[in-house]
């Protein structure tokens, strides 16, 4: 580890009592999710949707899950983004969360893996959900989700070193447009 590196590593890591209060979060969130959320049963699942949720929540910073739960914010997981990418044309850029400002709910990417059942070179929704998640607390705070456009897309972004960044009008996306299934959050029939 180089001279920097190691100054910088260190001010990445949670404190030991942000890492002991994080379970607690990660379970009010996973309950919320569980209750409102479609859970997506038509898509393959190698895992419990509850399962990828937790692997998710537990990769995102304590001060994060904080902002969720302060905020009201449903996080579910969106194995439409999965679909999407899959079927996406040749200038759509991925989705890897949307955040839909009318219903306050953050979908994640999300393709039914947790990520004890995944290849070397596949993703699963803990791939990009802690960072999303960290990125949406960095970017916004109370007062601008309220303002927000009614789609917000967040993505990775960038070449040899890609970072998550957030657009606040995601509806300009051509995945957005060609899977119109998206303009719809994740929500289970019943929260509709």
């Amino acid at each position: 580890m180089g001279f920097l590196a190691l100054p910088l590593a260190l001010m990445a890591c949670e404190s030991t009592e942000d890492i002991a209060r994080k379970p607690a979060l990660v379970d009010e969130i996973v309950e919320t999710s569980l209750g409102r959320c479609d859970l997506q049963k038509e898509f393959t699942q190698t895992a419990t949707y509850e399962t990828r949720l937790e692997e998710v929540l537990m990769k995102a910073y304590a001060e994060s899950l904080d902002f969720i739960l302060e905020n009201n914010v449903t996080v579910c997981l969106d194995q439409r983004l999965e679909d999407a990418r899959k079927k996406g044309g040749t200038w759509d850029l991925p989705a890897h969360a949307l955040y839909y400002t009318e219903a306050n709910v953050l979908s994640l990417f999300d393709n039914g893996d947790d990520y004890d059942h995944t290849g070397t070179f596949e993703t699963t929704a803990s791939s990009y959900g802690g960072k999303a998640l960290d990125r949406f607390d960095y970017e916004y705070d109370a007062r601008d989700l309220k303002d927000l456009p009614d789609l917000a897309l967040g993505r990775y972004v960038g070449g040899k070193t890609p970072y998550f960044s957030w657009d606040d009008d995601g509806s300009d996306y051509a995945v957005i447009e060609n899977n119109p299934d998206l303009w719809e959050p994740p929500l289970a029939r019943n929260d509709i």
